[in-house]
């Protein structure tokens, strides 16, 4: 998001590229941040992480037919969504109650 942010700024083609590449460079800078937080195991980043991954699937899935190679940041959507929902990565997060014994809550 960030290279093409900085290439749509570097186009020079108007007003438009230049929006464009505000928001893509911002949007860039929330990916990085969630991303950052997902990593040092802050509970609230998976809800922005999936629904991003989504939003990323849903648009690279619309570009299949035209563009056979969107199948590659579709697939690595759908993989950032599997692994952050998968049980074992919510086990590991320590985001669950459900991993402690029984002996641990007495």
């Amino acid at each position: 998001m960030a290279a093409q942010g900085v290439l749509a700024l570097t186009a020079r083609t108007g007003a438009l590229s230049a929006g464009v590449g505000g928001v893509l460079l911002g949007w860039a800078a929330v990916l990085a941040w969630v991303g950052w937080a997902f990593f040092r195991g802050r509970r609230w980043s998976r809800g922005p992480l999936v629904a991003a991954a989504l939003l990323h699937l849903a648009s690279f899935a619309g570009f299949v037919p035209s563009q056979p190679l969107a199948l590659i940041p579709a697939a690595v959507a759908l993989a950032t969504v599997v692994a952050a929902v998968w049980p074992s990565t919510t086990r590991a997060m320590h985001w669950d109650d459900t991993s402690s014994s029984s002996a641990d809550r007495t």
